[in-house]
């Protein structure tokens, strides 16, 4: 097999963390704090389009909030909000209110057993990561990662390339020999731009996204109780994708 590293975006790929953890997170802390806000669906997708969480919650207040926070410390309150909102989020995550999506456990163990290294790049914070790597991965799956990757205060956020980047060095693998797997439009650019395959497992928050460079969409990888469906890049027959299938992504050159 040509496929040496399967790299994985995290919120909206591996679980639907937005719709299930984030959005009813930031609610919760907009309540704690006594703020006047509400993130419905609609808003927060639009919402997502920012590449970071203090990055939404800053747009948000000076966008739509701007009348009523005039004079107040911006990065005071942003920075509030985010710590409330990570607490509520880390509480979701230990109640098991967020379970991964179809078919990464599967694929990820095969990955394991294959020795094909796995990398989790995401734009997501430290805490955010940490709260589910613990929680929403397990001691045993998340052992299993060789790499996982977010800006911090040093790395550009995606759609800028710089976070793949980052993580081929580190793995030290050739860009020609690994899969990403995706969710957003954002995400696809960033892998694209970094020479990567990539895949899209869209979700309710990405679905009307348009993905330019991706090689496959669908909206799920596929386990025994949900197929895949496939919406372009594989047979649509396709039940589960398979470490097969994203090896036959490759660009032929890599063949002997």
């Amino acid at each position: 097999m040509r496929l040496q590293a399967l790299l994985f975006d995290l919120d909206g790929t591996l679980a639907d963390t937005e719709g299930r953890g984030h959005r009813p997170a930031y609610n919760a802390a907009f309540d704690q704090l006594g703020l006047a806000w509400s993130w419905g669906p609609k808003l927060y997708r639009k919402l997502l389009n920012q590449p970071g969480g203090k990055e939404r919650v800053r747009h948000y207040a000076e966008e739509y909030r701007g009348d009523e926070h005039q004079g107040d410390n911006i990065d005071e309150l942003v920075d509030a909000v985010h710590d409330a909102k990570s607490a509520h989020y880390r509480q979701r995550l230990a109640d098991g209110r967020i379970g991964l999506r179809p078919g990464v456990r599967r694929l990820l163990k095969a990955a394991k057993a294959a020795g094909i290294k796995t990398a989790i790049v995401t734009n997501g914070s430290t805490a955010s990561v940490e709260a589910f790597v613990e929680h929403g991965l397990g001691e045993k799956l998340a052992s299993s990662l060789d790499l996982i990757l977010s800006p911090g205060d040093t790395i550009a956020k995606k759609p800028d390339p710089a976070l793949y980047l980052t993580a081929l060095e580190r793995l030290g693998v050739p860009a020609k020999y690994c899969v990403v797997i995706e969710d957003s439009a954002a995400g696809v650019q960033a892998a694209c731009a970094a020479g990567l395959v990539t895949v899209v497992t869209q979700n309710k928050q990405t679905r009307e996204q348009q993905f330019p460079g991706a090689s496959v969409v669908l909206e799920n990888l596929g386990s025994a109780r949900r197929r895949a469906r496939v919406i372009r890049g594989l047979p649509t027959d396709t039940a589960c994708v398979s470490l097969e299938d994203l090896d036959s992504l490759l660009p032929e050159e890599n063949q002997a």
